[in-house]
């Protein structure tokens, strides 16, 4: 995402950015049949806000460990943290910045989102993981052993990426 408030945090504006210099430089697929996007922890609700504010521009998405009920002002303080440095001082805003209250954009992409039992972020990722179901947008949610740390994923990380091949992938020979 790209802050209201901090002109040098321009998430959002980099991906975009690395698109377009990728499709110029490399050959890479441009349609989005065969574009996948992924990360964990912020990566991941990065990743998530970057899918939802691009609807259809990607097939598949993979989360590891992400924050994807952020910001959320019931959520402890030190998991809000620094909220207003990067989303301004007006909580009003910030559900504009919570994945959880776009997820119907996702509609239509592949989804595969991961958690560990005892990482901080479990209980913002079953809520995610509800709200797809509620919306009734078929996805992959893996709850397993494990934090928020890079052991978890390390250990996830090969089912995600052989779920972005499988989606992604899939008719490269077409």
């Amino acid at each position: 995402m790209d802050s209201p408030v901090d002109p040098k945090s321009l998430y959002q504006s980099h991906v975009t950015e690395v698109i377009a210099l990728a499709e110029a430089n490399f050959n890479v697929a441009r349609e989005p049949a065969k574009r996948g996007l992924g990360g964990w922890s912020m990566g991941g609700y990065g990743a998530l806000l970057y899918a939802e504010a691009h609807p259809g521009q990607f097939r598949a998405i993979a989360t590891l460990l992400s924050l994807a009920d952020f910001p959320n002002p019931a959520l402890p303080k030190d998991q809000n943290h620094p909220i207003p440095a990067v989303l301004g001082r007006d909580p009003a805003l910030w559900p504009s910045f919570n994945p959880l209250h776009a997820a119907d954009k996702l509609k239509g992409t592949a989804l595969f989102h991961a958690t560990g039992s005892e990482a901080f972020d479990r209980a913002m990722n079953e809520r995610f993981h509800q709200r797809l179901t509620d919306l009734s947008i078929p996805h992959t949610f893996l709850l397993k052993p494990g934090r928020h740390t890079w052991p978890f994923v390390e250990q996830t990380l090969p089912e995600a990426q052989a779920f972005l091949a499988q989606h992604v992938l899939a008719d490269a020979s077409q």
